[in-house]
């Protein structure tokens, strides 16, 4: 099952590169809904933790994730992984352009 979440980026963790070769980065959104305000930590892994370096503080994104659970040693933990965002609202590059000449 997928979700989205549209926040502005408060955190961007550094890589993490385990023995294995799994990459993750933990990257915190602000989110306000109803007037209240909460950070929520969405994880990148593999080939989007290294493209998730471009992610800014102060962006606002729209993050599609779905939600993990894992068992180790009696202990479970959950992990919204992120398989997708985009940059709301960024402006556009101006395009140089000519007037016509008549």
């Amino acid at each position: 099952m997928s979700y989205t979440v549209k926040g502005k980026v408060k955190h961007v963790g550094d890589v993490e590169t385990f023995d294995s070769g799994f990459q993750k980065r933990s990257v915190v959104l602000e989110v306000t809904d109803n007037g209240y305000t909460n950070d929520f930590e969405i994880q990148m892994v593999k080939d989007k933790a290294t493209a998730a370096g471009e992610l800014q503080i102060g962006q606002e994104i729209e993050a599609n994730f779905n939600v993990r659970c894992n068992e180790h040693n009696g202990r479970y933990f959950t992990n919204l992984n992120c398989w997708k965002w985009n940059v709301v609202g960024q402006a556009a590059t101006p395009v140089k352009t000519e007037e016509p000449q008549f």
